[in-house]
């Protein structure tokens, strides 16, 4: 379940920030490039603390074969 949030969390992201750059350079003033850039660096505070909760929660692990072999 976690790991669909990220990824839907991560798609999410993308998202907001080709839409961004669409208004970027299709419209002349800032305001809704603004608007989606903000709603990404949200996506993203929210991305880091659910990946944060999932590392402490146990729910996410290390699983790269050379971890724990040193």
């Amino acid at each position: 379940m976690l790991k669909i949030l990220i990824v839907l969390l991560t798609i999410a992201m993308i998202i907001a920030l080709i839409t961004a750059a669409k208004h970027l350079w299709t419209t002349t003033s800032g305001q809704k490039t603004q608007y989606w850039l903000m709603w990404r660096v949200a996506l993203a505070v929210t991305l880091i603390v659910t990946i944060l909760f999932g590392v402490f929660s146990g729910q996410l692990t290390m699983q790269a074969p050379w971890h724990g072999t040193y």
